[in-house]
């Protein structure tokens, strides 16, 4: 059983709050009899990254791959098998003068450095603090989030503390002093206007995209217009034509949900515009790179940042 409280799913025959408590509270205790018992049991136990003084492991590492995720992270594991996933490692830790201080690390080969931060990105959650052990890493109360090249680490606590999520952010400092990757930047996020930019909400979405299925691997963004967010996107594809079709493609689907083609104020190529349920969506091509708004509160604000992305990427792409 996994103990990763953030997975556990409501079954759909639990009708009482009271009994999925019970059942999620007895799944914890077993869990931690389980491994405070290979603990105690346990002499040398391999581990899965260098540890700081005053930790031990708990348990000998698991290693899931894409035909067994599901077992460990069922409800999931989709997420990651769709953005590329390779390969799982976990375990758990805790002091060594206090085993209830126990946490999980989970560490997934990803692929590629882009793999890695998209699934960072989606799981990425709202109460975080930045932390610098990477371009990309966060902390909560009780957990450690971050991207090296092709890895995606979670370290989760079985329960807040201080004292341990020092020890947390050890073990990945280790991890990243000893684990040598290529570490590039991603060129996507330079063709993102600076101005009125979130910077932590930059992200990846793997397939699906807006709910059509044509459009993966899409970079998005989120602008602060006035009060209101506004969310731009990106993607690459093999081809002008390509970009050019999926654009084409992509207003198409909008216009098949109740959607209404608006004519826009804008002097960009190829340029299309749809308003649905309230909100501005814009989508244009530009060499091989499909572009655009989605769900503006206003024309205008889907106008402004429209156009402060498309002057940007025909920038950094040389375009006139």
């Amino acid at each position: 059983m996994n103990p990763k409280t953030k997975r556990i799913k409501k079954s759909a025959t639990l009708k009482k709050p009271s009994v999925l408590l019970v059942l999620i509270l007895t799944a914890i205790s077993v869990c931690l009899i389980v491994v405070k018992t290979v603990h105690a049991q346990s002499g040398h136990i391999q581990t899965i990254a260098t540890l700081p003084p005053g930790l031990e492991p708990l348990n000998s590492p698991e290693v899931f791959d894409p035909d067994n995720l599901y077992e460990k992270i069922n409800g999931q594991a989709e997420l990651y098998l769709s953005a590329g996933f390779v390969r799982l490692k976990s375990q758990w830790f805790a002091e060594a003068k206090d085993s209830d201080s126990m946490f999980e690390v989970y560490i997934y080969h990803m692929g590629n450095g882009i793999n890695a931060f998209s699934v960072y990105s989606v799981q990425r959650r709202g109460d975080i603090q930045k932390i610098d052990l990477a371009q990309f890493a966060y902390q909560t109360e009780s957990s450690l989030y971050l991207v090296h090249g092709p890895y995606y680490l979670e370290i989760i606590a079985a329960a807040p503390s201080e004292n341990i999520l020092l020890k947390m952010t050890s073990l990945a400092q280790n991890f990243i002093k000893n684990t040598h990757v290529d570490t590039k930047a991603i060129k996507a996020f330079g063709f993102f206007p600076k101005e009125n930019l979130d910077q932590n909400s930059l992200a990846l979405i793997a397939k699906n995209a807006f709910g059509f299925n044509g459009l993966d691997r899409v970079f998005t963004a989120t602008y602060n217009i006035d009060g209101s967010e506004v969310t731009a996107f990106i993607t690459k594809r093999k081809t002008p034509q390509e970009a050019k079709e999926l654009a084409i493609a992509f207003h198409k689907h909008f216009i098949t949900f109740g959607g209404t083609d608006i004519k826009p104020g804008l002097a960009v190529k190829d340029i299309k515009m749809i308003e649905i349920m309230d909100t501005f969506d814009i989508m244009f091509s530009l060499n091989s790179y499909l572009a655009g708004v989605h769900e503006a509160s206003t024309k205008v604000q889907a106008e402004e940042v429209a156009k402060a992305l498309a002057q940007t990427l025909g920038e950094m792409l040389g375009a006139k």
